[in-house]
């Protein structure tokens, strides 16, 4: 989700969730990154904003940050962090699903959506894929709570941690 919020309204997206919660209130957010890997270097059909390929066609309001940016907004929200987990091994495997599903149905999805929108979601996608791939992107859950009124939010801990 916070690929589609930018970089520069994170703080305010995270305020206003963490008002949205009941103190001990859990909020999982699951959002696209950028990644440090390379410098941090995004190609331009990457670039949101800037009139690349994406911003462009795909998602024109949208800005890519860091999860660790991310978490740094949370936590000045009031969040306390309980969990971060990468899913971008299995995004890039996601995609690759998805565009084979595209492409078995490419008749249907040109009636229904026209030929140049075909084009750029299937392009948009193989491309996406490999930059989770390459580790260039990344997408993450962040599991957040909102401190319960006597301290730390309560968390389970997972069943692996007990043994």
């Amino acid at each position: 989700m916070f690929e589609h919020v930018g970089r520069e309204q994170l703080g305010e997206y995270f305020s206003a969730a963490f008002r949205a919660l009941r103190p001990g209130g859990l909020f999982l957010n699951h959002g696209i990154a950028t990644t440090a890997i390379g410098g941090g270097h995004r190609p331009r059909w990457l670039r949101f904003g800037d009139g690349g390929f994406v911003g462009r066609y795909v998602f024109p309001d949208g800005e890519l940050a860091t999860v660790e940016d991310a978490v740094a907004f949370a936590r000045r929200a009031g969040f306390e962090l309980i969990d971060v987990q990468s899913l971008r091994p299995h995004y890039a495997l996601t995609l690759k699903a998805w565009v084979e599903r595209l492409e078995a149905s490419a008749e249907r999805a040109r009636a229904l959506a026209g030929e140049e929108v075909y084009r750029t979601w299937r392009l948009y996608m193989a491309a996406a894929r490999r930059r989770f791939e390459d580790g260039s992107l990344d997408v993450a859950q962040l599991l957040l709570a909102r401190p319960g009124t006597d301290g730390p939010a309560e968390s389970p801990l997972r069943p692996w941690w007990l043994h």
